[in-house]
């Protein structure tokens, strides 16, 4: 299956010239890809925040000895694997 994988960033959210732009072109994907899946996330509400050297070493502690800064590094991790097994990327 195909997957897109649109980044919002906009500080306009909707209304911002980007985000009206990348809608136009996933309505046209998914017309050419009417199967694909289509993964949205918006950076400008939900930032993924920076990686510092504390936040990396909680990827090789256990679950309950990392620090909340740690988990929350963790937890958003999940954008880069978003970001690896898309097909396209429109933002």
């Amino acid at each position: 299956m195909k997957t897109l994988l649109k980044l919002n960033s906009s500080i306009f959210g909707g209304n911002g010239a980007s985000s009206r732009l990348t809608e136009a072109f996933v309505a046209r994907w998914l017309a050419a890809h009417p199967r694909a899946l289509v993964i949205e996330r918006d950076l400008a509400t939900n930032p993924v925040p920076h990686l510092t050297a504390d936040a990396f070493a909680g990827f090789s502690a256990k679950p309950g000895e990392r620090t909340a800064a740690q988990q929350t590094a963790v937890e958003t991790s999940d954008a880069f694997e978003q970001l690896t097994d898309t097909s396209r990327l429109v933002a």
